[in-house]
């Protein structure tokens, strides 16, 4: 049976260990990191935690409703088996007038209003094999940087949200700014993130964050200065990531996307797309509709 549980009555020790031995497991599922991304959140927990189903939550001029949090690509049911999402979702107490929220990979519903794409590559293979699969752009971006002596350097959430403000202004606001900011206090507090960097004569030209967990590492944010872009920091960087991780089982998620030019860059290093649904349903009064039709 489905139950829909409050946050402050819900089992974390047994939440995460659904989450651990779940065969979508994802680090967006686990309680800390939706404690960090959700202003609020219940849940719909089937049995004794044998699935869970994150239910993030925001009540606005007095309605409530589930949304998508930022830095939280997907969600949806997390369990050992695969089990129909809808059941989840048709057990969604009605109290939630709206519901909008990204399901997890491969996932069907009737629900489904948008397919969306995420990108993974596989690191089974050692650096000489991924790097033919290279683009012959992505090739010569790296042997470009390689010529220009840049260095992979280390870094610090100061130092790094110092350049993702200054560069991303205009495309996050102040609360995407210092959410980003707590997740990365967090998850490197968990031993759940790692910075890579590169730079040149002590001048830093691009950084990455990454989520780890369970032999995933998560491409959350990253940036390139200018100077960067020119000489293909970030390709370097990547470069240096997949050298490190080769043939250790790791799956490299890009978290995304979408957009074409970001497509194309995750292709040119091999990645596969893979799909992941959102779902909406409407239960707001007929005169309220309208706003979210």
């Amino acid at each position: 049976m489905i139950h829909y549980i409050e946050h402050k009555e819900i089992n974390f020790k047994k939440w995460d260990a659904c989450i651990s031995n779940s065969s979508n497991r994802l680090i967006y599922g686990f309680s800390w990191y939706l404690d960090v991304v959700c202003d609020d959140w219940d849940a719909l927990v089937l049995n004794d935690y044998e699935a869970v189903f994150p239910l993030p939550k925001r009540k606005k001029w007095g309605i409530e409703y589930i949304y998508q949090p930022f830095f939280c690509q997907q969600l949806g049911v997390f369990s050992k088996e695969e089990l129909d999402a809808d059941l989840f979702l048709n057990s969604i107490p009605e109290k939630f007038k709206y519901i909008e929220l990204n399901l997890n990979t491969n996932t069907n519903t009737k629900y489904c209003v948008k397919r969306k794409v995420n990108h993974i590559l596989s690191l089974k293979g050692c650096i000489d094999d991924l790097y033919k699969n290279f683009s012959s752009s992505h090739k010569k971006s790296i042997q470009k940087a390689q010529k220009t002596g840049i260095n992979i350097a280390s870094d610090s959430i100061k130092d790094f949200m110092l350049q993702k403000e200054m560069l991303a202004k205009g495309h996050m606001d102040v609360h995407q700014f210092r959410l980003l900011r707590n997740i990365m206090k967090t998850s490197l507090s968990n031993s759940n993130a790692r910075f890579f960097s590169a730079s040149l004569e002590g001048q830093k030209l691009g950084s990455v964050f990454l989520l780890v967990d369970n032999k995933r590492l998560t491409l959350l944010t990253s940036y390139s200065t200018n100077k960067g872009r020119k000489v293909g920091a970030f390709f370097f960087i990547f470069n240096h990531i997949l050298s490190l991780y080769q043939k250790m089982e790791f799956t490299f998620d890009f978290e995304g996307s979408n957009l074409s030019g970001v497509a194309k860059r995750n292709e040119g290093f091999g990645a596969k797309k893979t799909y992941y649904y959102t779902v909406k349903i409407n239960r707001l009064p007929f005169y309220l509709k309208w706003f979210k039709s």
